[in-house]
């Protein structure tokens, strides 16, 4: 496998809030941390598509930290509702998709519901930076479906806190301002299986940078093939719904367990 130019985006509604990393990778090698910042200064679409302009020819596999889609339940619940009528699918079937259940039993830590969540408005912007990086970059990004392989451009849904939990890292309690202890010594972890090309102090001074550094690592371990796929008689309802990927560090897969 050539190298891959991997890019994380913590997604927002608000641009300022995006944070966004550049990583390559190759097969088999250590992942160098090229490029960090936040959505403060300029367009993170722009951003990205600079990113991918600088490196000409080069698969891209885009990280992006927000649900893609939509459970199908809400959708085909909803093409027919009129003000007044019941919705008779339960809650949980109407706003949760089948990866979130997954995710939560798989990890024991439950995603927002993107039907019934603010993360909704979060998707949809995600989902209009995604298609204006297509726009910028001319390239395709379609949802990436066959880990250990690099489509020459794919995107995927990750989930930041469920790579520390599944890693042995703390999974919470790192975000805000005052947590800056706690992204200290997860970006100290971090770095043992890392090359920085890049100063510690983004990651440390912004928490949406860090999860953008984590949505790089997803894209790592889906390019090893070491993610948790989904079930084959679900592969038509994710592929209309999403799938979050999950690293999967179980049996001989090497994880990071210290806390």
């Amino acid at each position: 496998m050539s190298s891959v130019l991997l890019i994380g985006i913590d997604c927002a509604v608000d641009p300022s809030n995006i944070g966004l990393c550049l990583a390559q990778y190759r097969k088999g090698e250590t992942l160098r941390v090229l490029e960090a910042c936040s959505g403060l200064k300029d367009s993170p679409a722009e951003i990205a598509a600079r990113w991918i302009a600088a490196k000409p020819g080069l698969p891209v596999l885009l990280g992006m930290d927000a649900p893609l889609g939509w459970p199908v339940a809400l959708s085909e619940s909803l093409s027919l509702h009129r003000a007044g009528d019941a919705l008779l699918p339960p809650a949980n079937e109407l706003f949760r998709r089948y990866t979130d259940d997954f995710t939560a039993r798989a990890i024991g830590k439950r995603p927002m519901d993107v039907g019934a969540d603010r993360i909704a408005r979060t998707a949809h912007a995600a989902l209009r930076l995604l298609d204006e990086i297509r726009r910028l970059s001319s390239l395709s990004f379609s949802p990436g479906w066959d880990p250990g392989t690099a489509a020459r451009s794919a995107v995927l849904e990750t989930y930041p806190a469920a790579w520390l939990k599944v890693s042995g890292l703390p999974d919470h309690s790192y975000k805000k301002k005052d947590q800056l202890d706690q992204r200290r010594f997860i970006l100290a972890e971090l770095e043992k299986e890392l090359f920085m090309e890049v100063p510690r102090e983004p990651f440390l001074e912004d928490a949406d940078i860090l999860d953008a550094l984590l949505c790089t690592l997803v894209c790592r371990d889906y390019l090893e093939g070491r993610v948790i796929r989904p079930p084959a008689e679900k592969e038509s309802l994710v592929r209309r719904e999403g799938w979050i990927w999950l690293s999967d560090y179980s049996g001989s897969v090497p994880a990071i367990t210290s806390r």
